[in-house]
């Protein structure tokens, strides 16, 4: 119970306990908690799955060259003329490729350039 913080409104109460939200909250007396907050704190196979729903939701071009190139088995450092640390900023979304890196990078991949955002 040391994990739930008591707040100057709600102390959580053990005694009291009730699944609510359908299955999204539970209640400890007066102190609420979003039960996906429980989970992810104390669950790593939750972790994997939630980073794994927010890689495959990712829309960004940095998103589909990930799924892209994690499809296609290539590592970050497999690239031959593009830097593994550009890979990952740009995976990250932390820049936008030139358009000469995103054509060696589609080259190694097999496919046109603005094909990548089509993953």
């Amino acid at each position: 119970m040391t994990w739930f913080r008591a707040n100057p409104a709600a102390a959580p109460d053990p005694t009291d306990f009730e699944v609510v939200d359908y299955g999204q909250g539970v209640r400890l007396g007066d102190f609420d908690v979003a039960a996906r907050t429980i989970l992810f704190e104390f669950d790593a196979e939750f972790r994997r799955r939630k980073k794994a729903t927010q890689i495959e939701m990712d829309d960004s071009l940095g998103g589909s060259l990930r799924r892209l190139r994690l499809m296609k088995g290539i590592k970050q450092k497999d690239f031959s003329s593009v830097n593994p640390r550009t890979i990952r900023r740009i995976e990250s979304g932390e820049v936008e490729p030139r358009p000469s890196t995103l054509e060696s990078i589609a080259r190694e991949l097999g496919v046109q350039p603005e094909e990548i955002s089509s993953y």
